[in-house]
């Protein structure tokens, strides 16, 4: 099982979840902050070999 929190949305996030069974919405809430944070770790490693985004190496100037 796990924890139960409560959450405030703006009214678009709100309207998707409505849209939602009841009983998806927790999965629902649960894949997109797991996709985040995989995100965000992509991002970070990327940022540590040179890149300031998807496709964007970093220029380093020597001047």
């Amino acid at each position: 099982m796990g924890r139960r929190v409560t959450i405030s949305v703006p009214d678009d996030v709100a309207e998707q979840l409505d849209a939602l069974a009841a009983r998806q919405v927790s999965a629902y809430v649960t894949e997109a902050l797991r996709r985040r944070r995989i995100s965000d770790g992509t991002r970070a490693a990327l940022e540590a070999t040179g890149h300031d985004g998807p496709g964007s190496p970093r220029v380093v100037r020597s001047d």
